[in-house]
């Protein structure tokens, strides 16, 4: 339904798939409509991975395209819980950022990850809405942080 590229990401040093729909003169329509069932089909596979740590009281705080992948056999995976902290702490707290610490990806934060407030699973619901943003429109989303105008 389109072209795969292997591509290389410069700023993670890694290799990608690069999937481009063809457009244009004699481009089928049915094409794009099949690359959206396939993205909505890779946005439920995330939205489970979210719902299953969260349930284990896991934040992930750095959602973002780059820490998605899609295996060969189809199955899309979270990656990177490098800044990943519990929501349930006992007497041994398991984050190490300091209160008020800004971590994360600005372009796909939520207000609150952006201001250095604390987090919970509706961080990464903001961040998987992000996320979806550029799924659908293949551009990222510009957030406005302050002082914003249309």
């Amino acid at each position: 339904m389109g072209v795969v590229y292997k591509a290389r990401d410069l700023d993670l040093n890694r290799y990608a798939a690069l999937k481009v729909l063809p457009s244009g003169v004699g481009a089928d329509p049915s094409r794009r409509a099949r690359f959206l069932q396939e993205a909505l089909r890779v946005a439920e596979q995330i939205a489970a991975a979210l719902a299953a740590a969260h349930g284990e009281g896991i934040v992930h705080r750095d959602l973002k395209s780059a820490n998605v992948m899609v295996s060969g056999l189809g199955q899309t995976k979270i990656l990177d819980f490098g800044l990943a902290k519990l929501t349930e702490t006992g007497p041994e707290d398991a984050t190490l950022t300091e209160a008020g610490t800004v971590m994360g990806t600005l372009a796909y934060m939520s207000p609150e990850q952006a201001e250095g407030r604390p987090v919970d699973w509706r961080s990464d619901i903001f961040s998987f809405g992000v996320l979806l943003y550029e799924m659908v429109t293949g551009r990222r989303a510009i957030l406005c942080r302050a002082n914003c105008k249309d």
